[in-house]
């Protein structure tokens, strides 16, 4: 499972959380880091980057340097969890190979 995550055809598909949850799911799925940050990064700029920096506490400078566009970033789990909340989405586990 190393495809990239089915971005929405149009920027106002965020607008949904299902929608968010959905393409943010498939890249965590996928379980590449790379790939998750990527999707979190497209979401984030999105729905405004200055927004979400405030509302995580992050600066956006340092927004913009965890959720590169290239994959690269070097995001913390805090501020993913920080992020996924900002974005109206949470995080959830199940066993692999259910």
């Amino acid at each position: 499972m190393n495809e990239e995550p089915t971005t929405p055809a149009s920027p106002e598909g965020f607008t949904s959380g299902e929608t968010t949850a959905s393409f943010l799911d498939e890249a965590f799925r996928t379980q590449d880091v790379g790939k998750i940050t990527r999707a979190l990064g497209e979401v984030v700029r999105t729905k405004g980057m200055s927004a979400i920096a405030e509302q995580t506490g992050l600066t956006r400078e340092r927004l913009e340097t965890a959720l590169s566009e290239d994959g690269c970033g070097d995001v913390s789990f805090p501020e993913v969890v920080a992020i996924v909340r900002a974005l109206g989405v949470r995080l959830s586990f199940e066993k692999l190979g259910a």
